[in-house]
């Protein structure tokens, strides 16, 4: 092409402007984003934008190259723009046909990474009468590739066991073992493994798994380490999985449910997930860094869990081996940056009522709008009464009428439920009949740990003047089991701050002041059945004459208390009786026959006349039912601004930056992410490549024991590449056109031969292929340490099935926990509790429970892809030491002893005994008795693997 005058020689002006400010990240030794600019036929070649070529000749506007120069994308913001004089003559360049003289080099570049490119359905391999299934056929044509052949079909007990603990966690039910082995018709396979899909089991095993991904835990983390309620969430997932809740769907309500329209409880409840992040309530910290690294951690969370990403390498620069800037970590953080949460509390929380209370809520609610429209109806002789009281008050006011005599202005123990400072405490109204003393209505506050709480008990209709030789008073029972070791009597000025306290030492006998050593002997208390009345002058402890009395707050360090009446004994009695000064105030300046507002309501809240409908709202509200709670997604009022944080500093903000995905993702998208609910349906969008890649790799590893790709958080150029390619897209494919059903996709892999293998290795296998990565006999994998336990109870018949609940306390070694910080202690669980579900266990971030721990479950600090296998001593010493295993074997004993040895074996390996395996375990009961039979089957390697 013959250049034209005046328009731009590639070898005098493009050249130069590539050489200087391009060639540096797309030259021979990197080419960022799959571009190369320092060969023609590489540029002419494309890039990883896929369908934007690089250079369009003769059309800027359409070339991909002009695209990123004139956004500011290239170069990358740190860096220089280019000047308008580079950025006019690359454009004319492009405009005159990019003339590119030929270098004479073929175009050379890194090929793409497979995971970055969209998942392709492959063609099914021709197969055999072994592999109809289109998941043998993939792998029987690796397997002949390798020189391996399948191995035999595994007893029918044996499938059953397998297929029983991979998708409830437990051993087949004998209901279950009677119909698949008298089911001589064709498809018995499919329709037990149908069965155990439909268990109600089944979502919990999956559940548990969901939750090491989740970091799901009931405390806090960090040092302190205190208890949260996060159970609710913990049983929404395992009602999703049972209902095979679509995983697109899924993900959408667990990262963005509250954005939805009209969000429901339970939407906004699946929000759970990314609340699981820890949350530092240490005095001093700052609650914007943990706010961060809470953002931080939700980002490298999203990353292992639905884009097999290494982000955390990416927080402080750009990755080293993956093509993920510091910029598209940022982007993702924008993504989260959105939410109204904060690094050293819990807020936003969300009550979660069983249908029970939201029944019972709902009457509550109705009859209270029922009195309240009685009381708000003024009928003359109410009209009547009201007129005599406004005299009265006047008179009274003026110093022109007799003092009325009243004992004390009071506060009720017993306040709405909307009061309680959620996350602070557990408490619950106890009504006449309930708690320690019957008849009388309190509130008992359960200290959750030994740190302080309170219960604010704010009255707010009179704010009493201080007089001098004024008294305040405060009634408490505490639990003599449960001591607490100081109580707390705070109250609150009018217009001012929580600032006067006394405190009541351990002797219950003294009051003293914050800030000082002194203490105020009280004499002998008075007990009034049980309950302690204690009294204390106001002036004594720090309160001024003519202060404003607005609020108390009862508190206590450790224990258990209940807290009765409190509030203000007055040395005036006309303070007790006076209107509040706002309604004095209102009255005085009032004209003649005038009825201030103020005066009306008040009143109408105070009259006789309305004393049993008030009686019966304060019965209905002590007795509204307290729901559970759980931490929320919600988003801020006010949005935020994201930079990038250099080297990952919250303290050091650098570029502004909008919410997006990763560029080598979706290089075609043009517009960012408004959202966390866009990102959310990005995530399962045909424009993401990994999503159903890695998720299909999870099921698959949950099924096999280890993924077609081995590093299920890293599909990157440093995790494992796939063994087996074409099916892991396949099985891609398959899953979203399958409406990502994962009862469908469980149902596919179970029902393959390759599922259904022995898993006795041949000679030739094990020579071949030591790893056993390309499957010729199905893995056998050491359980967990919760499916251990489970199965141990299930076997000896003590298994407490119940679902759902709050979380529970099974026995564990003695002092266990005395090492965290947190001063909540242990409470061991009685009855059904203590033999509840792994899956119910408190978790404690900071002392996770101990066998669990042995058998590699995870802190969940951080998530966890996948459990680290090891085999110690310990686990021996546990299995045969530990309190829950030594009483399911005593129990298991009792069942060996009714019902044999044989089907004793039977029921712990999923196999019947050789003559001289029942010799052996005759002998030892002969010997040592039924429980050491029952521990050593329960222990045998069959039971604590899965064959």
């Amino acid at each position: 092409m013959q250049e034209r005058p005046g328009e731009p020689d590639f070898a005098r002006d493009i050249a130069p402007i590539l050489e200087r400010r391009c060639v540096e990240c797309h030259g021979r030794l990197q080419q960022k984003a799959g571009l190369r600019l320092d060969q023609r036929a590489a540029a002419l070649a494309g890039s990883d934008f896929g369908a934007y070529p690089v250079l369009v000749a003769g059309d800027r506007g359409a070339s991909e190259l002009w695209y990123q120069l004139e956004n500011g994308e290239m170069p990358p913001p740190e860096r220089e723009p280019l000047g308008a004089d580079e950025l006019d003559a690359i454009g004319r360049w492009i405009d005159a046909g990019a003339v590119w003289p030929d270098d004479g080099e073929a175009a050379s570049w890194p090929t793409r990474h497979w995971a970055y490119s969209a998942p392709a359905r492959a063609e099914v391999p021709s197969g055999n009468a072994w592999s109809q299934h289109a998941v043998d056929a993939f792998l029987l044509e690796a397997m002949a590739a390798q020189g391996l052949a399948p191995s035999p079909e595994a007893p029918a007990e044996v499938l059953l066991r397998r297929a029983a603990l991979d998708l409830t966690g437990l051993p087949p039910s004998e209901a279950d073992c009677a119909a698949f082995m008298t089911d001589a018709d064709p498809g018995a396979w499919e329709r037990a493994v149908d069965r155990l899909l439909a268990s109600p089991h089944y979502g919990e095993q999956q559940a548990r798994r969901w939750l090491d991904l989740a970091r799901y835990a009931d405390s806090n983390g960090y040092e302190k380490d205190g208890d949260r309620s996060m159970w609710p969430w913990r049983d929404w997932v395992v009602d999703a999985f049972n209902a095979d809740m679509p995983f697109d769907q899924f993900t959408v309500w667990q990262l963005a449910g509250d954005l939805l329209p009209g969000a429901s409880v339970e939407q906004r409840l699946a929000t759970g997930f990314h609340r699981n992040t820890m949350t530092n309530e240490e005095g001093g910290a700052d609650p914007e860094e943990f706010r961060v690294a809470a953002v931080i951690d939700r980002v490298n969370t999203t990353g292992e869990v639905w884009l097999g990403a290494t982000m955390g390498c990416v927080q402080c620069h750009d990755h080293k081996y993956d093509p993920l800037t510091q910029r598209d970590y940022y982007r993702l953080f924008a993504v989260f940056d959105q939410t109204a949460d904060v690094g050293n509390g819990p807020a936003p929380v969300l009550a979660v009522p069983s249908q029970e209370q939201a029944q019972r809520t709902g009457a509550i609610d109705a009859e209270l709008a029922r009195l309240r429209e009685q009381m708000d109806t003024a009928s003359p002789e109410v009209a009547s009464d009201l007129a005599a009281w406004v005299d009265s008050k006047r008179a009274l006011l003026a110093g022109d009428a007799p003092v009325e005599r009243a004992d004390a202005v009071w506060f009720d123990g017993v306040i709405p439920p909307a009061a309680v400072r959620e996350g602070d405490w557990r408490a619950w109204s106890a009504t006449e009949g309930a708690g320690p003393d019957p008849g009388r209505r309190s509130r008992v506050v359960v200290q959750a740990s030994d740190a302080y709480v309170q219960d604010v008990v704010r009255e707010t209709r009179v704010r009493p003047t201080i007089r001098a030789g004024d008294r305040l008073f405060a009634e408490v029972w505490t639990d003599p089991e449960r001591p607490a070791r100081e109580l707390l009597l705070q109250w609150h000025r009018d217009g001012g701050d929580w600032e006067h306290r006394a405190f009541l030492g351990a002797d219950l006998q003294s009051w003293g002041t914050s800030g000082t050593a002194s203490r105020l002997p009280l004499g002998e208390l008075p007990e009034v059945g049980g309950w302690r009345r204690i009294e204390v002058d106001a002036a004594a402890v720090g309160f001024a004459e003519g202060d404003r009395l607005d609020g108390l707050a009862l508190g206590q360090f450790g224990g258990r208390v209940w807290w009765g009446q409190a509030g203000l004994v007055s040395a005036d009695p006309r303070v007790l009786v006076a209107v509040p000064d706002e309604v004095a105030a209102d009255l005085a300046n009032a004209a003649t026959g005038e009825l201030p507002t103020s005066a009306r309501d008040w009143f109408l809240a105070t009259t006789p006349t309305f004393d049993a409908q008030r009686a019966r709202i304060a019965e209905l509200e002590a007795t509204r039912p307290m729901p559970a709670t759980a931490l929320v997604m919600e988003a801020v009022a006010e949005p935020r601004t994201t930079h990038i944080l250099e080297r990952g500093s919250f303290l050091a903000p650098g570029e502004v930056v909008e919410p997006g995905v990763p560029a080598v993702l979706d290089p075609k998208r043009r517009e960012g992410i408004g959202d966390r609910l866009d990102f959310a349906r990005w995530l399962t969008s045909p424009d993401n490549p990994l999503t159903a890649r890695v998720t299909v790799n999870r099921l698959w590893q949950w099924t096999f024991g280890t993924g077609l790709v081995a590093t299920p958080d890293d599909f990157g150029t440093r995790g494992a590449a796939p063994t087996h390619p074409e099916l892991l897209d396949w099985l891609a494919v398959e899953f979203m056109e399958d409406g990502w059903s994962v009862k469908r996709m469980y149902r596919r892999l179970m029902t393959s031969a390759a599922y259904r293998q022995s898993s006795v290795r041949s000679a030739d296998g094990a020579a071949l292929d030591p790893g056993n990565r390309f499957l010729s006999w199905f893995p056998r994998r050491r359980l967990d340490g919760e499916e251990l336990r489970d199965q141990s109870l299930a076997l000896a018949g003590t298994l407490d099935r119940r679902i759902g609940g709050p979380p529970v306390y099974p026995p564990q070694p003695a002092d266990i926990d005395n090492a965290t910080y947190a001063g909540d202690r242990w409470r061991t669980s009685e009855g059904g509790d203590a033999r509840r579900r792994g899956l119910y266990t408190f978790w404690r971030r900071t002392s996770p429970y101990p066998s669990f721990v042995l058998f590699d479950a995870p802190s969940r600090e951080l998530t966890c892809a996948r459990r680290d296998r090891s085999n110690t001593p310990l686990q021996a010493l546990a299995l045969l030491n530990d309190p829950n295993f030594v009483a399911a074997a005593e129990a298991f004993g009792e069942r060996l002893s009714e019902r044999g040895l044989a089907w004793g074996f039977s029921a712990c390996t999923g196999r019947e005994a050789e003559v001289d395996e029942l010799e052996v375990l005759e002998t030892l009961r002969a010997q040592d008795g039924w429980t050491s039979v029952a521990q050593v089957l329960l222990n045998l390697d069959e039971t604590v693997t899965r064959p």
